[in-house]
């Protein structure tokens, strides 16, 4: 089945590169709106990445990308998947949309992202002509009850993992039975033999690494839509745990680190095929590569950088948990070579990718992200920064910050520049620098409004241990 898929995707782009030959191919320019192709890469941080000073040696692909466009050096994101997803999708912060818990619908099901209450930006781009796709990891939905919900976003096509628990049923069902006596808490596979929806329908790929699926689909999906402006965005499951094997790291006896250290291998080797296969169809000069992660690394699986492991991590606000990796590319487009100190979170890839479209903002939406393409601009003289802060929250707790200083709404506050690993609380300094930053992010966090909320309680791992921890606190 493997090497039907890729045999399938090597025939379609060799056909697709012979057309385009024979016929001049499509021509790069201004008057051609640009495909998109969007890579988020799943609990990893900075600190594998050698281009943000990682030690591991795991990420050539990715740090080429980064040496041959623009690397910014901060984005905010949220410590944990689900809040970042519809953060970076709707552009809105979760004070906004209510999702600022985690929540997993295709585990436990009780509600999911609703297309009445919320546009994505694949929708607005969609409805703008383009043509849009989806492979990879969706949890935000139990596609088992709302199974028109990728459509209703804005995705033309799909090929995707959504983590039902093995069983019959949907989440909600399947997620009853599984805390019975002898209930399974078992997930469908993501990786080896994965088990998918396939434009609405759920099957199982046997003998095949999923993400191998995964890539093929969107190869073929570019393939066939080249000569239309489009939309190919990859949700990579890799590189969350389970660790497993790969087809590049088949040893079996691997500790948990080696197999991390393989499946990042891996993560690299496929942003490596999406770019060779971009130019064997002479999409490269037309095609804006944006690459970004979902939140920090697990904290056994902390990287090393200048010599010692990684601090933070998945499920915090430290700097480790938010600050992520993002990188955009295109020779043609955008510029080569620029590492950019401009303040960015996973709210302004929404305007950002609409304005490098040319599309406007749809009619009424109100976004929290700012459009960060006048960052990207092939130009000696950039204008400024379209922020001043950057922003993210989990729960209750929210935190802003700027080039230097961050501020919990807790209260701490710490020097970032200086301190990335938080050591040192600084709220209670008199320094007359540290007073003014002190005073400008509480500002920021006092003029932000209360929490929306969701028609639904959240339901994850995250939320019942919030929820638990509520509970005591309130007994003592």
């Amino acid at each position: 089945m493997r090497i039907y898929f890729q045999g399938l995707a090597l025939l379609i782009v060799f056909a697709a590169s012979l057309h385009g030959s024979l016929h001049g191919g499509v021509a790069a320019g201004a008057d051609r709106k640009p495909n998109f192709l969007v890579i988020l890469a799943d609990n990893i941080g900075q600190d594998w990445f050698d281009c943000y000073g990682s030690e591991e040696n795991c990420t050539p692909k990715v740090d080429k990308l980064a040496a041959s466009g623009v690397r910014f050096e901060h984005c905010y994101v949220t410590p944990l998947c689900s809040t970042t997803r519809v953060e970076m999708y709707t552009g809105r912060y979760g004070l906004h949309t209510g999702w600022h818990t985690h929540h997993d619908s295709a585990i436990y099901g009780g509600g999911g992202l609703d297309p009445k209450r919320e546009i994505t930006w694949a929708r607005a781009l969609r409805d703008a002509g383009y043509k849009t796709a989806i492979t990879g990891k969706w949890q935000i939905n139990d596609l088992a009850v709302d199974v028109d919900a990728l459509k209703q976003h804005g995705f033309d096509e799909h090929l995707v993992w959504t983590g039902h628990l093995v069983g019959e049923g949907n989440a909600e069902e399947r997620w009853q039975a599984s805390i019975k006596p002898g209930g399974s808490r078992e997930l469908e596979s993501r990786y080896w033999d994965p088990i998918v929806y396939r434009n609405g329908e759920h099957q199982k790929v046997t003998e095949t690494f999923g993400p191998d699926i995964y890539v093929d689909y969107l190869v073929d999906f570019m393939s066939r839509h080249r000569d239309d402006p489009f939309v190919a965005y990859y949700a990579m499951p890799l590189v969350h745990v389970p660790t497993v094997t790969t087809p590049l790291s088949p040893k079996q006896d691997a500790s948990e680190r080696e197999q991390f250290a393989g499946m990042v291998r891996y993560l690299d080797h496929q942003v490596g095929q999406l770019i060779a296969a971009l130019e064997r169809l002479k999409l490269r000069d037309d095609t804006i590569v944006l690459f970004i992660t979902d939140n920090g690394t697990s904290d056994r699986l902390k990287g090393k950088v200048r010599g010692n492991r990684a601090a933070g991590g998945l499920g915090t606000l430290t700097e480790g948990g938010l600050d992520v990796p993002m990188i955009l590319n295109c020779p043609a487009r955008i510029a080569q070579g620029r590492v950019s100190k401009a303040l960015v979170d996973c709210s302004d890839v929404f305007p950002t990718l609409l304005d490098l479209a040319g599309v406007p903002i749809p009619a009424g939406l109100v976004l929290d992200g700012r459009s960060f393409a006048s960052q990207l601009a092939i130009s000696e003289t950039l204008p400024p920064p379209p922020r001043q802060w950057i922003f993210a929250q989990y729960a209750s707790t929210r935190v802003v910050r700027d080039e230097r200083f961050k501020l919990y709404s807790t209260g701490q506050l710490y020097d970032v520049s200086v301190d990335a690993n938080e050591k040192t609380n600084l709220a209670a300094s008199a320094e007359p620098d540290v007073a003014a930053a002190h005073k400008r992010l509480q500002a920021v966090l006092d003029g932000l409004p209360a929490d929306a909320k969701l028609p639904f309680p959240f339901r994850s791992s995250s939320a019942f241990k919030l929820e638990a921890d509520q509970k005591k606190k309130a007994a003592n």
